[in-house]
């Protein structure tokens, strides 16, 4: 221990926590946790029965310690054991800040690749949008034309007179030269059927 560390300590109760500070084998005096409890378990391990709370043993507390963390001892032992909580402690805080930085990039990607999709498809989705607007125009001039057919035999014809006019085109009332005419419009005629049937009575 050096001369200004001495004279900090005259002043200052015994403590086993601050010896093993000065001497290297604990990171602060206020050394709690994992630190000084893998720091204990070695001494009591290596140093069965030796009361290193007792500072008339203090002397022989340095020794002990000098030993754990003199070059070529297993000083890289001890200092693993004894960062290991704070090595933890390290993890966790790398870990979180990779998982931020993984779920960031992944926002980003996901941005990027739907912007890169929608540029390349863009054309050809206005294109299909355009075609199926004049499919659904095609189809709905279609529907309101066949309105207006099925309005206009609805206004111009009721059941009653198709049925009247069926009957007299029958051919079974024709006359000899006449029948193949009343045939061809007896047919033509019977085309009118479902959509008279569509109106109900």
């Amino acid at each position: 221990m050096s001369a200004a560390a001495a004279a900090v300590r005259e002043d200052v109760p015994y403590r086993w926590t601050r010896v093993a500070f000065e001497e290297g084998a604990l990171p602060s005096v206020e050394s709690g946790g994992g630190c000084a409890t893998n720091l204990r378990r070695m001494l009591a391990h290596r140093w069965p029965g030796f009361d290193y709370h007792d500072a008339a043993n203090e002397t022989q507390l340095r020794q002990v310690l000098r030993q754990l963390v003199a070059p070529g001892s297993t000083r890289e032992k001890l200092r693993d054991k004894i960062n290991r909580p704070m090595q933890a402690r390290f993890d966790r805080v790398v870990q979180h800040a990779v998982d931020a930085e993984l779920a960031r990039l992944k926002t980003q990607f996901t941005i990027e690749v739907d912007r890169i999709v929608e540029q390349r498809i863009a054309p050809d989705l206005e294109s299909e949008r355009a075609r199926a607007r004049r499919m659904y125009d095609e189809a709905n001039q279609e529907w309101q034309n066949l309105v207006a057919r099925r309005d206009g035999i609805k206004q111009a014809l009721t059941r009653e007179e198709l049925r009247l006019i069926l009957n007299c085109l029958h051919p079974d009332r024709a006359p000899d030269d006449r029948r193949e005419r009343y045939a061809a419009a007896f047919t033509a005629a019977r085309r009118l059927q479902p959509y008279v049937d569509s109106f109900g009575e």
